[in-house]
Protein backbone atom coordinates (compact mmCIF):
# COMPACT_ATOMS: atom_id res chain seq x y z
CA UNK A 1 0.00 0.00 0.00
CA UNK A 2 2.84 2.45 0.78
CA UNK A 3 3.94 2.17 -2.87
CA UNK A 4 0.48 3.26 -3.96
CA UNK A 5 0.61 6.26 -1.62
CA UNK A 6 3.51 7.69 -3.62
CA UNK A 7 1.83 7.21 -7.02
CA UNK A 8 -0.11 9.89 -8.86
CA UNK A 9 -1.73 7.30 -11.13
CA UNK A 10 -1.95 3.52 -11.18
CA UNK A 11 -2.61 1.94 -14.57
CA UNK A 12 -4.49 -1.33 -14.73
CA UNK A 13 -5.98 -3.17 -17.67
CA UNK A 14 -9.64 -3.93 -17.34
CA UNK A 15 -12.28 -4.38 -14.69
CA UNK A 16 -10.66 -7.38 -13.02
CA UNK A 17 -7.30 -5.63 -12.69
CA UNK A 18 -8.83 -2.47 -11.24
CA UNK A 19 -10.85 -4.50 -8.77
CA UNK A 20 -7.70 -6.26 -7.56
CA UNK A 21 -5.82 -2.97 -7.28
CA UNK A 22 -8.60 -1.60 -5.07
CA UNK A 23 -8.31 -4.67 -2.86
CA UNK A 24 -4.57 -4.02 -2.61
CA UNK A 25 -5.19 -0.51 -1.32
CA UNK A 26 -5.22 1.72 -4.39
CA UNK A 27 -7.48 4.76 -4.16
CA UNK A 28 -10.20 5.29 -6.73
CA UNK A 29 -8.81 8.65 -7.85
CA UNK A 30 -5.47 7.00 -8.67
CA UNK A 31 -6.85 4.27 -10.94
CA UNK A 32 -6.72 4.48 -14.72
CA UNK A 33 -8.11 1.78 -16.98
CA UNK A 34 -5.45 1.47 -19.67
CA UNK A 35 -6.52 -1.04 -22.36
CA UNK A 36 -4.44 -3.50 -24.33
CA UNK A 37 -4.20 -2.78 -28.03
CA UNK A 38 -3.35 -5.09 -30.91
CA UNK A 39 -2.22 -4.42 -34.47
CA UNK A 40 -5.42 -4.90 -36.44
CA UNK A 41 -3.42 -5.07 -39.66
CA UNK A 42 -1.67 -8.19 -38.39
CA UNK A 43 -4.72 -9.80 -36.78
CA UNK A 44 -7.31 -9.49 -39.51
CA UNK A 45 -10.11 -11.63 -40.99
CA UNK A 46 -9.30 -14.28 -43.59
CA UNK A 47 -9.91 -13.57 -47.25
CA UNK A 48 -12.51 -16.22 -47.97
CA UNK A 49 -16.15 -16.74 -48.83
CA UNK A 50 -18.71 -17.47 -46.13
CA UNK A 51 -19.37 -20.88 -47.67
CA UNK A 52 -15.85 -22.14 -46.94
CA UNK A 53 -16.69 -25.44 -45.25
CA UNK A 54 -13.39 -26.01 -43.47
CA UNK A 55 -13.41 -22.53 -41.93
CA UNK A 56 -17.05 -22.68 -40.79
CA UNK A 57 -16.57 -25.86 -38.78
CA UNK A 58 -13.13 -25.28 -37.28
CA UNK A 59 -12.62 -24.45 -33.59
CA UNK A 60 -9.40 -22.97 -32.24
CA UNK A 61 -7.59 -22.53 -28.94
CA UNK A 62 -4.13 -21.26 -28.13
CA UNK A 63 -2.13 -21.20 -24.92
CA UNK A 64 -0.11 -23.25 -22.50
CA UNK A 65 -1.44 -26.78 -21.96
CA UNK A 66 -2.07 -26.55 -18.22
CA UNK A 67 -5.57 -27.74 -17.32
CA UNK A 68 -5.57 -26.14 -13.88
CA UNK A 69 -5.28 -22.74 -15.54
CA UNK A 70 -6.41 -23.00 -19.16
CA UNK A 71 -9.07 -25.70 -18.78
CA UNK A 72 -8.68 -27.29 -22.20
CA UNK A 73 -10.08 -30.54 -20.85
CA UNK A 74 -13.37 -28.63 -20.46
CA UNK A 75 -13.52 -27.41 -24.06
CA UNK A 76 -12.49 -30.84 -25.38
CA UNK A 77 -15.36 -32.47 -23.50
CA UNK A 78 -17.80 -29.93 -24.92
CA UNK A 79 -16.41 -30.40 -28.43
CA UNK A 80 -16.73 -34.18 -28.13
CA UNK A 81 -20.43 -33.77 -27.31
CA UNK A 82 -20.81 -31.61 -30.42
CA UNK A 83 -19.21 -34.32 -32.56
CA UNK A 84 -21.77 -36.82 -31.26
CA UNK A 85 -24.67 -34.46 -31.97
CA UNK A 86 -23.47 -33.53 -35.46
CA UNK A 87 -21.71 -36.66 -36.78
CA UNK A 88 -21.97 -35.60 -40.42
CA UNK A 89 -20.34 -32.18 -40.07
CA UNK A 90 -16.61 -31.81 -40.87
CA UNK A 91 -15.82 -30.57 -37.38
CA UNK A 92 -12.26 -30.11 -36.16
CA UNK A 93 -10.56 -28.52 -33.15
CA UNK A 94 -7.03 -27.12 -33.47
CA UNK A 95 -5.10 -26.39 -30.27
CA UNK A 96 -1.85 -24.43 -30.47
CA UNK A 97 0.60 -24.56 -27.57
CA UNK A 98 2.72 -26.83 -25.44
CA UNK A 99 2.71 -27.72 -21.77
CA UNK A 100 2.84 -30.44 -19.14
CA UNK A 101 -0.72 -31.66 -19.70
CA UNK A 102 -0.29 -32.62 -23.36
CA UNK A 103 -0.23 -36.33 -22.47
CA UNK A 104 -3.32 -36.04 -20.28
CA UNK A 105 -5.21 -34.17 -22.97
CA UNK A 106 -4.14 -36.64 -25.66
CA UNK A 107 -5.46 -39.48 -23.53
CA UNK A 108 -8.72 -37.63 -22.95
CA UNK A 109 -9.17 -37.09 -26.69
CA UNK A 110 -8.66 -40.81 -27.26
CA UNK A 111 -11.10 -41.83 -24.53
CA UNK A 112 -13.76 -39.54 -26.00
CA UNK A 113 -13.28 -40.96 -29.48
CA UNK A 114 -12.31 -37.70 -31.20
CA UNK A 115 -8.66 -38.39 -32.01
CA UNK A 116 -9.28 -37.68 -35.69
CA UNK A 117 -11.03 -34.38 -34.86
CA UNK A 118 -8.77 -32.76 -32.23
CA UNK A 119 -5.27 -31.80 -33.32
CA UNK A 120 -2.47 -30.49 -31.10
CA UNK A 121 -0.29 -28.21 -33.18
CA UNK A 122 2.48 -27.62 -30.66
CA UNK A 123 4.29 -24.33 -30.25
CA UNK A 124 3.58 -21.67 -32.88
CA UNK A 125 5.91 -18.73 -33.36
CA UNK A 126 4.23 -15.33 -32.93
CA UNK A 127 4.43 -14.57 -36.65
CA UNK A 128 2.43 -17.77 -37.35
CA UNK A 129 -0.47 -16.91 -35.06
CA UNK A 130 -2.26 -14.60 -37.47
CA UNK A 131 -2.60 -17.43 -39.99
CA UNK A 132 -3.69 -19.76 -37.20
CA UNK A 133 -6.59 -17.47 -36.24
CA UNK A 134 -7.61 -17.26 -39.90
CA UNK A 135 -8.00 -21.04 -40.12
CA UNK A 136 -11.23 -21.23 -38.10
CA UNK A 137 -14.35 -19.32 -37.16
CA UNK A 138 -14.62 -20.18 -33.44
CA UNK A 139 -12.15 -19.53 -30.63
CA UNK A 140 -12.61 -21.46 -27.38
CA UNK A 141 -11.03 -20.08 -24.20
CA UNK A 142 -12.27 -22.08 -21.18
CA UNK A 143 -9.65 -20.71 -18.75
CA UNK A 144 -10.34 -21.32 -15.08
CA UNK A 145 -8.61 -18.00 -14.46
CA UNK A 146 -6.93 -15.61 -16.86
CA UNK A 147 -5.79 -12.20 -15.56
CA UNK A 148 -6.37 -10.75 -19.01
CA UNK A 149 -5.78 -12.86 -22.14
CA UNK A 150 -4.47 -10.95 -25.16
CA UNK A 151 -5.30 -13.99 -27.30
CA UNK A 152 -8.95 -12.98 -26.96
CA UNK A 153 -8.25 -9.64 -28.64
CA UNK A 154 -6.15 -11.31 -31.35
CA UNK A 155 -8.97 -13.75 -32.06
CA UNK A 156 -11.61 -11.01 -32.16
CA UNK A 157 -9.39 -8.95 -34.47
CA UNK A 158 -9.30 -11.99 -36.74
CA UNK A 159 -13.12 -12.10 -36.70
CA UNK A 160 -13.23 -15.27 -34.61
CA UNK A 161 -16.31 -15.87 -32.49
CA UNK A 162 -14.95 -16.11 -28.96
CA UNK A 163 -16.58 -18.50 -26.51
CA UNK A 164 -14.78 -18.11 -23.20
CA UNK A 165 -15.06 -18.28 -19.45
CA UNK A 166 -16.32 -15.47 -17.25
CA UNK A 167 -13.01 -15.60 -15.35
CA UNK A 168 -11.03 -14.13 -18.24
CA UNK A 169 -10.25 -10.42 -18.02
CA UNK A 170 -10.47 -9.65 -21.73
CA UNK A 171 -13.81 -11.41 -22.03
CA UNK A 172 -15.27 -9.46 -19.11
CA UNK A 173 -13.97 -6.23 -20.68
CA UNK A 174 -14.69 -6.63 -24.38
CA UNK A 175 -17.49 -9.15 -24.89
CA UNK A 176 -21.21 -8.54 -24.66
CA UNK A 177 -22.78 -11.97 -24.49
CA UNK A 178 -24.61 -12.86 -27.69
CA UNK A 179 -23.59 -9.63 -29.44
CA UNK A 180 -19.87 -9.85 -30.26
CA UNK A 181 -19.03 -13.16 -28.58
CA UNK A 182 -20.09 -15.39 -25.71
CA UNK A 183 -19.05 -16.18 -22.17
CA UNK A 184 -19.88 -19.18 -20.04
CA UNK A 185 -19.68 -20.03 -16.36
CA UNK A 186 -16.26 -21.20 -15.32
CA UNK A 187 -15.92 -24.94 -15.98
CA UNK A 188 -19.42 -25.38 -17.41
CA UNK A 189 -19.19 -27.94 -20.24
CA UNK A 190 -22.93 -27.86 -20.95
CA UNK A 191 -23.00 -24.09 -21.44
CA UNK A 192 -20.17 -24.29 -23.97
CA UNK A 193 -22.03 -27.10 -25.73
CA UNK A 194 -25.30 -25.13 -25.86
CA UNK A 195 -23.59 -22.02 -27.24
CA UNK A 196 -21.85 -23.99 -29.98
CA UNK A 197 -25.09 -25.75 -30.93
CA UNK A 198 -26.89 -22.41 -31.29
CA UNK A 199 -24.16 -21.11 -33.58
CA UNK A 200 -23.90 -24.21 -35.76
CA UNK A 201 -27.65 -24.07 -36.30
CA UNK A 202 -27.66 -20.38 -37.23
CA UNK A 203 -24.86 -19.48 -39.63
CA UNK A 204 -26.32 -16.02 -40.25
CA UNK A 205 -26.02 -15.22 -36.54
CA UNK A 206 -22.50 -16.63 -36.51
CA UNK A 207 -21.22 -14.30 -39.18
CA UNK A 208 -22.98 -11.28 -37.66
CA UNK A 209 -21.20 -11.92 -34.37
CA UNK A 210 -17.95 -12.48 -36.23
CA UNK A 211 -18.25 -9.04 -37.85
CA UNK A 212 -19.10 -7.35 -34.55
CA UNK A 213 -16.10 -8.98 -32.87
CA UNK A 214 -13.81 -7.40 -35.44
CA UNK A 215 -15.51 -4.00 -35.09
CA UNK A 216 -15.08 -4.13 -31.32
CA UNK A 217 -11.33 -4.51 -31.60
CA UNK A 218 -11.14 -1.79 -34.26
CA UNK A 219 -12.74 0.62 -31.80
CA UNK A 220 -9.67 0.30 -29.54
CA UNK A 221 -6.88 2.09 -31.38
CA UNK A 222 -3.41 2.61 -29.95
CA UNK A 223 -3.62 6.36 -30.61
CA UNK A 224 -6.36 6.63 -28.00
CA UNK A 225 -3.97 5.06 -25.49
CA UNK A 226 -1.30 7.61 -26.35
CA UNK A 227 -3.87 10.38 -25.97
CA UNK A 228 -4.80 9.07 -22.53
CA UNK A 229 -1.17 9.01 -21.46
CA UNK A 230 -0.65 12.55 -22.73
CA UNK A 231 -3.62 13.75 -20.65
CA UNK A 232 -2.16 12.11 -17.53
CA UNK A 233 1.25 13.69 -18.17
Amino acid sequence: THIFNNAFYILGTGKMALRNLRLMGARENQLVDFPYYIDCNVYSPPNLLNDDVSYKYTFLSSGRLVNSQKGYDISIRAFAKIVVKYPNLPLRYLIAGTGPDLGTLTSLVGSLGVTNKVHFLGWLEPHSLSDFYKSGLYFLHPALFEPYGVAILEAMGSANIVIGSNQTGAIVDRITHGVNGFFHENGNVNQIYDIICSLLEDQVLSFKISEKARKTVLSFQSQSGLDKLNILL
